[in-house]
């Protein structure tokens, strides 16, 4: 195996945030960042030429927001969920044994935004309850019984299938995103909040995150919301369309972490994905991919910071062969792997 000498942080095990982000707008706001947090005081000494410009840019940012918002919210739903109702015994120390009724009652539990007449999107967890009833509640409080689940797990996607024709989004295309973009996310927050409306910037692209690694610790994130890129969306909800379900997506079977160029210059190995486990009767485990190996080619696709192998494997078929470029003990080595379905 190879002998990696820095502690590995952060590898690949991508997690999606607890509601739907929709990214709708990217505008510059430096000026508007100043401005929210000093009031333009101090501008008003040292530059007091550009007061007039960042106000200016300013209340055309927010009339955005405010157009933007009533422009999209009547295709941004909430999904409800009703569970039968049970009776649960508790035992308190002060009142000895207690029961109290659990369900029985529809509670929201997340945001969803419709694609087309009678559907509409939200993430695969939101819904990941069985023998529950769920419901579509629009900006006017209509609610809609969901007839339909279609759940896509290697992606955290459902589709819902309601029968309504609520006025769909108009996707973009997330490849044009940028580090510092302005954002807007719509939706029901905390699964309790309806229309609730925030901004930000964009802080990052194509992260994942490990919460308990154990290479740094059991840390956990606080106040990071990530996000599926809307190509995805795009691509899978577009096999939907076509199948009527969503077809199972390749899968290799290894957790890694990217290998930076400064950090293979320091250890002397070469850029690429550093295997950190391989999950059991997996497609790289039956061809003999270990913990250790750095995969530095994918089906001729050198793997790097820029070449991503989640990408890489997103783009391939089950029952795809394809060749795999391993550094293993100082040597490059290349083996065949048929890719199989990802588990649910």
């Amino acid at each position: 195996m190879s002998n990696f000498k820095l502690p590995l942080t952060n590898f690949r095990r991508y997690l999606i945030g607890s509601a739907v982000t929709i990214f709708l707008l990217a505008v510059a706001t430096s000026g508007a960042v100043v401005d929210r947090l000093f009031g333009l005081k101090f501008l008003d000494y040292l530059i007091p030429n550009q007061t007039q410009e960042v106000n200016q840019r300013i209340v055309k940012e927010e009339s955005a927001v405010v157009d933007v918002v009533e422009a999209v919210s009547p295709s941004v739903v909430t999904v409800s969920i009703e569970t039968p109702a049970r009776r649960i015994l508790e035992f308190s120390p002060f009142g000895g044994l207690q029961s109290r009724i659990e369900g029985g009652s529809p509670q929201d539990i997340g945001t969803g935004f419709v694609v087309d007449v009678g559907l509409v999107v939200t993430n695969k967890h939101v819904v990941s309850t069985t023998g529950a009833s769920y419901k579509v509640v629009d900006k006017e409080g209509r609610e809609y019984p969901v007839e339909q689940i279609n759940r896509d797990p290697a992606n955290d996607i459902a589709i819902l299938q309601i029968n309504a024709d609520l006025p769909a989004l108009e996707l973009g295309d997330s490849s044009n995103l940028k580090v510092g973009q302005f954002v807007i996310a719509i939706g029901t927050a905390l699964g309790e909040f309806r229309e609730t409306v925030t901004t930000g910037v964009i802080s990052g692209l194509g992260r994942g995150i490990t919460a308990g690694s154990p290479f740094e610790g059991y840390v956990e994130a606080e106040n990071i919301g990530f996000a599926i890129p809307i190509n995805l969306v795009q691509q899978r909800l577009t096999e939907f369309k076509t199948t009527g379900k969503f077809e199972p997506r390749a899968f290799l079977g290894v957790s890694y972490q990217l290998i930076s160029q400064q950090s293979a210059l320091l250890n002397n190995v070469p850029q690429g994905a550093y295997v950190v486990e391989v999950a059991a009767d997996s497609a790289a485990a039956k061809a003999g991919i270990a913990a250790g190996d750095i995969i530095t080619k994918f089906s001729g696709l050198e793997i790097h910071e820029g070449s991503d192998l989640s990408d890489a494997i997103t783009a391939k078929k089950v029952g795809d062969e394809v060749e795999v470029e391993i550094f293993r003990d100082g040597k490059n080595t290349t083996i065949k792997v048929t890719l199989a379905a990802s588990p649910e």
